[in-house]
């Protein structure tokens, strides 16, 4: 390494080109963050000749049905007209999503009214009455059984709705009905009415509706996204029974929407964040252990900034990747924050060593060289020396202790019958030990050759800093040999003309 690898890395054509490497690998990153989807396909769980990769791929090329989704309605004052009008604009304006819902929108409520507004009922169809109020005519509506002739000559089924409404004793305080369960709040039996039972209300509904095929991962989350936030906006005008209803339970107002992939989508509206967080995290846990451990801010700040480095150029080496293969793509998930975490705490064997002995640089070790590399070695400045040794000293275990033992590892990986574990295991680690050594072994040096620190500040007459006396004059010699080295060519140069 001595008289091969490192006199080209430290020469300027070398420096340059590492220089640019590392740059075009630092706005790969930065477009990569850009570029990195949410997601992750279900087929990648199952082993790649497993039943169920083939199940997923026609339902989500074939399919022409999406889940169902419901909205779930709190306990409101549906007796009132104004909350009735209210949960009849929602369902249309819902209806009007046809990029994400697929009409009609099943409603109890619409079909209740249309059953209480009908004055040609079938003579076996019960006829409501509108002097035992609004929840008497509800649960006549309900009890009208599907197979009966009201239901398949006139339409009129509300037994199918049993389901979307939930009936219990009034509330009358200030809470949910839940809530004011507990309390004691709910109205008790009033002993003056027949059988000393208490008019029932509804306390909890929902309105049903079929969503637009979903195919891709984007079409998932983006539904998700959407619909709450349009549902929120459309229940606004919902009118609540108690100030504060709306947010009770964590949610966001009267009516929140839910289906069952919203369990494994909500993840995506905040894990950007998480990743963030965690990853930050952990370059501070870095840099306080390498503080702690080696002495030196400085070099802390250095491990923390080559890592950070590393982390970005894996991640836009995946966006290229990505827009390369035809494949899977690697998304931002669970699955990928973890690794990325992982690869935090990985990408600081590649540069810590380095550093490490970078700091730790004996003073003469330029004479103790034999040969041409210790004439190569002394004719460098003090920075340059240091990361000569800290390459030249570790420069091997980092390429055969930490890259090339990984790669043997995680090459297993390749062949793994789980597209999970090609995709987001070799895949990512690949690439992270791939730039980890690029990192380390050359962007690292070529660095420190140039801008690293120095333990103790001792200013020369030429007004370099130095870590020692000693190091102070060997600079000031390699100095002096360049000065004689340049008159004496610019010599020479003049006496080829004058002959």
């Amino acid at each position: 390494m001595d008289k091969g690898y490192l006199p080209c890395l430290m020469s300027r054509a070398g420096k340059i080109a590492v220089v640019v490497v590392g740059l075009l690998l630092l706005m790969l990153g930065l477009w990569g963050i850009t570029t990195l989807e949410l997601g992750l396909e279900p087929q990648l769980a199952a082993p790649s000749d497993f039943y169920l990769v083939d199940y997923y791929n026609t339902e989500f090329t074939r399919g022409e049905a999406g889940p169902p989704l419901y909205l779930v309605v709190k306990d409101l004052d549906y007796a009132e007209v104004g909350v009735r009008n209210a949960l009849r604009n929602l369902s249309r304006q819902l209806s009007r999503l046809e990029s994400y819902v697929q009409s009609p929108v099943y409603s109890w409520l619409d079909a209740l009214e249309a059953y209480m507004d009908n004055e040609n009922l079938p003579p076996d169809c019960p006829v409501p009455d509108p002097s035992q109020g609004f929840y008497a005519n509800a649960k006549t509506f309900l009890s009208i059984p599907i197979e009966t002739p009201c239901c398949q000559t006139a339409g009129i089924c509300g037994e199918q709705y049993q389901t979307d409404v939930v009936f219990g004793p009034k509330n009358t305080g200030g809470s949910s009905w839940a809530e004011g369960q507990r309390k004691g709040r709910v109205s008790k039996p009033d002993a003056s009415k027949p059988g000393g039972e208490e008019e029932e209300v509804v306390v909890a509904s929902r309105l049903r509706l079929q969503l637009q095929p979903l195919r891709k991962e984007r079409d998932f989350i983006d539904s998700y996204y959407y619909l709450r936030t349009y549902v929120r906006e459309f229940a606004a005008a919902v009118p609540e029974r108690y100030s504060g209803q709306g947010t009770e339970g964590g949610t966001s107002s009267v009516v929140f929407p839910y289906s069952l992939y919203f369990v494994y989508y909500e993840q995506y509206t905040y894990i950007q964040g998480v990743a963030l967080t965690n990853v930050c995290l952990a370059l501070l846990a870095v840099g306080i252990c390498t503080a702690i451990l080696t002495g030196s801010v400085a070099i802390a700040g250095v491990v923390v900034g080559m890592v950070l480095w590393i982390m970005l150029g894996m991640v836009g080496i995946l966006a290229v990747w990505n827009r390369l293969t035809f494949g899977y793509p690697v998304r931002i998930n669970a699955v990928s924050v973890v690794n990325l975490v992982m690869a935090t705490g990985l990408a600081v064997e590649f540069v810590v060593h380095i550093a490490g002995a970078y700091l730790t640089y004996p003073a003469g070790e330029g004479e103790k060289r034999p040969g041409n590399a210790a004439g190569n070695f002394r004719v460098l400045s003090p920075r340059e020396k240091r990361a000569w040794h800290a390459l030249s000293s570790m420069g091997a275990s980092v390429l055969c202790g930490i890259t090339l033992t990984k790669l043997v590892g995680i090459a297993v990986l390749a062949v793994a019958p789980s597209h999970l574990f090609r995709v987001y295991y070799f895949r990512m680690y690949v690439c992270l030990i791939c730039v980890g050594a690029f990192v380390g072994l050359a962007l690292l040096p070529v660095l420190l050759a140039a801008y690293g620190p120095l333990p103790a500040r001792l200013e020369g007459r030429d007004g370099g800093v130095y870590s020692n006396r000693k190091e102070r004059q060997e600079s000031r010699g390699a100095s002096r040999r360049k000065g004689r080295k340049k008159r004496r060519d610019a010599h020479d140069g003049v006496t080829e003309k004058e002959d």
